[in-house]
């Protein structure tokens, strides 16, 4: 009987380890994954001037976009807009962007087809000082420079 409580208390004890270490490993998975998530985060976290957006070079007036902590905030061109992010890689999708509401005759246009170019923003890439910013179909949506 003594043997037995012994080869039970025994199993247990190696039962419990093996989860124990399995969740720890697991653990760890999960920080790589956020540690790379986190990376390209950082990679990306600054501020930049748009200066190109659908393929026009002279903007009346260049949006901004600062990126940190997974959020982004700027000017899109008439109007302070802020929001979410996420980064998965190089693949980047902004959530919901609120913003004020002025009106501004000479920009709206501009504010228009930039908060469509990050509605529809795929990937990025960072080229020293640029960002780029792509739809799904590689099409180029807007650069934007370090300021």
């Amino acid at each position: 009987m003594k043997e037995r409580i012994i080869v039970f208390v025994g199993l247990t004890f190696i039962l419990f380890s093996c989860n124990s270490t399995k969740k720890s490993s697991d653990n760890k998975e999960n920080d790589v994954v956020i540690k790379k998530e986190n990376d390209m985060t950082s990679k990306i976290s600054d501020t930049y001037i748009v200066k190109e957006l659908n393929g026009k070079k002279e903007l009346v007036v260049n949006p901004t976009i600062v990126f940190a902590d997974n959020a982004v905030s700027g000017n899109s061109g008439c109007n302070r807009y802020g929001g979410k992010f996420t980064i998965t890689g190089n693949k980047i999708k902004f959530g919901a962007l609120m913003g004020t509401k002025m009106y501004c005759e000479d920009f709206m246009h501009i504010e228009k087809d930039f908060l469509d170019a990050m509605s529809k923003a795929d990937y990025f890439k960072i080229d020293g000082n640029r960002l780029l910013l792509f739809d799904e179909a590689n099409k180029l949506l807007l650069i934007g420079y370090k300021s």
